[in-house]
């Protein structure tokens, strides 16, 4: 009786040990296949929080797109068949996921507990080097500037190209634009800046059919603002900009994402980048009127340059005469010095004689000629003698 018992509780040990090695073993087995970028793994880890990772078919990077992996993102869900994401606030939420968007299947419950996620097999990391412009605090210790928001350029920092944010933030600078002018003014031009965040909904839309999305994510949203400018006028614009409440610029920032009723060749951010525009905001916001007082300044500015510019030129104008009248005093001198030396010789006996001896001893004779004055000689002297 007790060799049966101790029978039963070893074959109770043996199964619960089995057990054990087939579900940590198995797991044990994923995460090690789940390890590096691997064609021949049919799975991978999944990427931080907010962050997405797209995979192409083939041996080689450069295929088409194959699949996505991506870290929790806050009230977002992906729908694979749309290959988008949805907030769950969203009109269509219910429509596009009727039951609980969470994995289901007892298999896709373990990878998602594992962290890890099913990619298939013959798949490569897709990687792309990106920049665009954003709002940053920057340190302005070198220059004993104290710190402010700048616009900046930003990358993709190297060894972290195969990490795509669902998030990014962006920020663009506006230029000049011309607004609409109010009947009796003169008119006036508004410049500034704004900043936003750029959501990737349709990741494989974004990257691999529209391309450079953050190109045309900044074009579309300035071109919304332009059309918005230029048919309002200054005072209207500044009473949009200074209310508490619905700021119509802002929402013509966010028109971007869809296209709008009666328009015919626009096509939204959304259905045609993949990219949602969300929380846009101003940065910077100046209206400088015609003949206000930034233009009186500049003006200023311009008659004060060409002012300092003439009294430069009297300056130089002045010193030039100023050497002129030098030199010719200078010259005026030597002639008086030489004809004073020619008379001091001329006043002693052989006192003409001496001279011709030290001009030929210092030069070459060229000719000698004698007329009813007296004699005359031509004698070339070298340059250092």
């Amino acid at each position: 009786m007790e060799e049966i018992s101790l029978v039963l509780v070893l074959g109770v040990i043996f199964m619960a040990l089995l057990q054990t090695i087939e579900k940590y073993g198995l797991d044990l087995l994923i995460l090690w296949l789940a390890e590096g970028d691997k064609w021949w793994s049919p799975v991978r880890k999944l990427p931080s929080g907010g962050h997405i990772h797209l995979y192409t078919k083939g041996w080689t990077p450069g295929g088409d797109f194959a699949s996505l992996l991506h870290g929790h993102i806050v009230d977002w869900y992906f729908h694979k068949k749309d290959q988008q994401f949805y907030h769950k606030d969203d009109e269509v939420f219910a429509t596009k996921f009727p039951r609980d968007p969470r994995p289901k299947s007892s298999w896709a419950r373990r990878l998602a507990q594992l962290g890890v996620g099913w990619v298939g097999l013959y798949r490569q990391l897709y990687r792309r080097h990106r920049k665009w412009e954003a709002m940053d605090t920057v340190d302005g210790k070198k220059s004993g500037e104290e710190p402010s928001r700048k616009l900046v350029l930003k990358e993709t920092k190297k060894g972290e190209e195969h990490i795509f944010y669902f998030s990014t933030p962006m920020a663009l600078n506006l230029g000049t634009i011309q607004p609409k002018s109010a009947p009796g003014t003169l008119g006036g031009r508004v410049t500034g800046m704004v900043s936003f965040n750029a959501f990737m909904v349709n990741p494989p839309k974004a990257e691999f059919i529209a391309g450079k999305w953050e190109n045309q994510t900044v074009g579309a949203v300035r071109s919304r603002i332009r059309e918005h400018v230029q048919n309002k006028t200054a005072e209207t614009l500044q009473s949009e900009i200074d209310t508490s409440g619905t700021n119509e610029m802002v929402d013509a920032m966010a028109r971007a994402n869809t296209k709008q009723v009666g328009e015919t060749a626009t096509v939204g951010l959304i259905d045609g980048q993949g990219i949602k525009i969300d929380s846009p905001r101003f940065e910077d916001f100046d209206y400088v009127e015609e003949g206000g007082d930034k233009d009186v300044a500049d003006s200023m500015r311009k008659i004060t340059i060409a002012e300092n510019e003439l009294k430069v030129e009297a300056v130089n104008a002045e010193k030039a005469k100023v050497r002129g009248t030098g030199k010719a005093m200078e010259r005026k001198a030597e002639a008086e010095g030489i004809a004073a030396e020619f008379a001091a010789r001329m006043s002693v006996p052989q006192g003409a004689e001496l001279s011709l001896a030290e001009a030929v001893r210092w030069g070459e004779v060229k000719y000698l000629s004698l007329n009813q004055q007296g004699t005359g000689v031509a004698v070339t002297f070298p340059e250092n003698p």
